[in-house]
């Protein structure tokens, strides 16, 4: 075999043995699948001052782990932290309230999710009621009367007078005698005056009216008990209230 043919074999014996020795590339590194945000609020809605428990625990990622979990309460306040999957917030006024939270999983891929909290303003109770009272030897004189009203808003008055004696008659009387109710009343419905003979002791004479404030502040309701003696003698038993006009 001539020298030229046994170059020619050990070149190709040299790069098969090179080709063989040829190492397969590493493959390239997985995609980061981010995470999925999701938490849940109890109770979304209420009076305030609310306070909300926030439970993150359905939040999850699929290619590894959560690293952080970011709130924003929507009230300016926040809170976050690896092991924050449970919150709680007090939100201390009414309003509308975007709860936000973020997660980040171990490798910086993010999600976030909100809910809305509606916080609402606590009912004020209906006002009650004040019963004003004034008496003498032979009438009780009773007006009651709201402990608040609303201008614009009716409302009811009872005014009462109650026999203490015999009597030979009793007259009940809300505002003057001449110019009525304060200005700051608008009569709507009932009588401002009645009138009964014969009263026995025990028995009543009573009226109701409903008005409405025109204004704000402090009214005064003043009216009068007339009344007949059995032996002929008149007297007045006056009485004076402070209604409270608010918005």
């Amino acid at each position: 075999m001539s020298q030229r043919v046994l170059l020619s074999l050990l070149i190709i014996v040299l790069f098969g043995l090179a080709g063989c020795t040829q190492t397969t590339p590493p493959p390239p590194p997985s995609k980061n699948e981010p995470p999925t945000a999701k938490f849940e609020a109890t109770p979304t809605e209420g009076f305030a001052p609310l306070t909300v428990q926030f439970d993150a625990s359905k939040s999850v990622d699929s290619d590894g782990k959560i690293a952080n979990y970011a709130w924003d309460f929507g009230d300016t306040a926040t809170d976050s932290g690896a092991e924050r999957v449970k919150v709680s917030h007090t939100y201390p006024t009414p309003g509308q309230y975007k709860a936000k939270l973020t997660v980040k999983d171990d490798k910086g891929a993010e999600d976030n999710f909100d809910l809305t909290i509606s916080v609402k303003e606590k009912e004020k109770p209906a006002p009650q009621p004040i019963t004003d009272k004034t008496e003498n030897d032979y009438v009780v004189l009773e007006r009651t009367y709201p402990s608040e009203a609303k201008a614009g808003e009716a409302f009811s008055i009872t005014v009462k007078a109650t026999a203490k004696q015999n009597l030979a008659g009793l007259l009940v009387r809300e505002g003057d005698e001449k110019k009525g109710l304060p200005p700051a009343l608008k009569l709507i419905s009932g009588n401002l005056a009645d009138i009964k003979t014969s009263v026995q002791k025990g028995e009543s004479v009573q009226i109701n009216y409903t008005v409405s404030a025109t204004q704000e502040g402090k009214v005064e309701l003043r009216g009068v008990a007339k009344f007949v003696t059995a032996n002929g003698q008149t007297f007045d038993l006056p009485m004076a209230s402070s209604l409270t006009v608010v918005k």
